[in-house]
């Protein structure tokens, strides 16, 4: 428990530390900011946004979207490349992952015009990641392996390392083990030459998944035990006891029990003085089914409670539920019909719960996207009545424009007609006055 504690206060303090380091940036950054010319602003901006992305996503956002305007303004491509790249980094992190992607797509344009390989390869694997969050693997294989490429070129051998593990494991979710099992063994070999001997281990670790599902349970334990022995040269239980529950695991698949026991024991004793309590469930539930399975029933039910008593603690719902079912098999096995009965109805509530859980979630998730989308069209729809009304607007001001041009024209008409009739009365006065000095002139003669 006091370990926990200073490990709790530990992250308390480097994050606080962290925090109050941002702020002081943020604040200097600010202070810049008014003392800057507007050409050199979008970078300012960009720095803010970059700050904002652990702290507030939203004011990230609003800052990126600062600096993209002064990019655009004044033509500043890598800026806007940056901006936009913050964009898809800040909708990507709140799970609006179509934005995310409209920002990449646009940023990686942008970029290409900028020429930096290494920052397209950048956004191009995260659109991958985009896509492999989406379960669209076949797009997110074509945007990994054009970063590949680039990779290559460059001559970045762990980072084109680290990307053929990334496709491995794309291939293994999408269900081509022999593809995946290509590209682990290509990741190995440059890990192995780079001496790299985590991501060895790692390596050896997925390759070893991979043949396990495929059921070359023989070779699955090759790569198991090499990763094994790499491991047992360091100082590393958390790898050492994840290696020995994957080792036992696949033994309990080859019916080699003895040895199965043997290497789940090794990784309890690690796994106990830890605190991973789904870790240590879940060896107590492992070994529960070796003596099951070797029908040492009462010494299966001793650990399946041992199991549970952990998963009922720590609130691990799905090792609940394994544990459960097992308790249930053993106790109809042995004719204790009773208690039988009472865990296949555990069985049943708790997995009830837990569709019923996972039904709420996604309703919850279709709700707020429908939501988003609503939003979506209700601000669209303001958008057409605001036009509509500025276009209205715009007729009634012709419409009063033209009504006031016509007022002004008529009394300049007006004016002009009264100044010539004005005019008309004063020239036929002049001409009247003198044709009678004309007369009396004619008189007078």
């Amino acid at each position: 428990m006091h370990i926990i504690k200073f490990k709790a206060l530990s992250l308390l303090f480097i994050f606080t530390s962290i925090s109050l380091f941002a702020i002081d940036k943020i604040d200097s950054l600010n202070t810049e900011l008014q003392n800057v010319s507007d050409f050199k602003k979008a970078t300012i901006y960009n720095q803010l946004a970059n700050e904002y992305i652990p702290i507030l996503p939203d004011k990230s956002i609003e800052f990126a979207k600062k600096a993209l305007e002064y990019a655009k303004q004044f033509n500043i491509q890598e800026e806007e490349a940056s901006a936009l790249n913050y964009l898809g980094l800040n909708y990507y992190n709140t799970g609006d992952y179509n934005k995310a992607l409209h920002y990449y797509q646009k940023a990686i344009k942008i970029t290409m015009k900028v020429g930096k390989k290494e920052e397209i390869a950048n956004i191009m694997k995260k659109i991958g990641i985009i896509y492999v969050n989406q379960r669209n693997y076949d797009k997110a294989l074509l945007y990994y392996q054009q970063t590949l490429n680039i990779y290559i070129r460059l001559g970045y051998k762990n980072k084109e390392a680290v990307l053929l593990s990334d496709i491995g494991k794309i291939y293994y979710y999408a269900g081509k083990n022999s593809k995946s099992i290509e590209f682990y063994k290509k990741a190995l070999e440059t890990f192995t030459l780079l001496d790299n001997k985590q991501s060895v281990i790692n390596t050896l670790n997925n390759l070893g998944a991979v043949y396990d599902e495929d059921k070359q349970y023989n070779i699955a334990l090759e790569h198991y035990n090499k990763a094994l022995e790499i491991v047992s040269s360091f100082n590393k239980p958390e790898e050492k006891s994840k290696l020995l529950i994957n080792i036992g695991t696949t033994n309990i698949k080859l019916k080699k029990y003895n040895r199965a026991l043997e290497v789940l024991n090794n990784a309890l004793d690690i796994v106990i003085t830890t605190t991973d309590f789904e870790k240590l469930s879940d060896i107590y539930n492992k070994i529960g089914n070796v003596y099951k399975l070797t029908r040492k029933y009462s010494k299966a039910i001793n650990y399946y409670y041992k199991s549970i008593n952990v998963a009922r603690e720590n609130q691990l719902s799905t090792l609940l539920l394994l544990n459960y079912k097992a308790l249930y098999e053993v106790y109809y096995v042995i004719d204790n019909y009773k208690s039988a009965l009472e865990y296949f109805q555990k069985y049943i509530d708790l997995k009830e719960t837990l569709v019923t859980e996972e039904a709420n979630k996604k309703s919850i998730q279709i709700t707020k996207e429908f939501n988003n989308e609503k939003n979506k069209h209700e601000k669209e729809n303001l958008q057409k009545d605001k036009l509509v009304y500025q276009l209205e607007l715009g007729k009634q001001k012709v419409i009063y424009i033209t009504l006031i041009s016509g007022l002004i024209l008529i009394i300049i008409f007006i004016i002009i007609f009264s100044n010539l009739m004005i005019k008309n009365k004063k020239y036929h006065k002049i001409i009247s006055t003198q044709n009678q000095e004309i007369e009396k002139l004619k008189n007078t003669q």
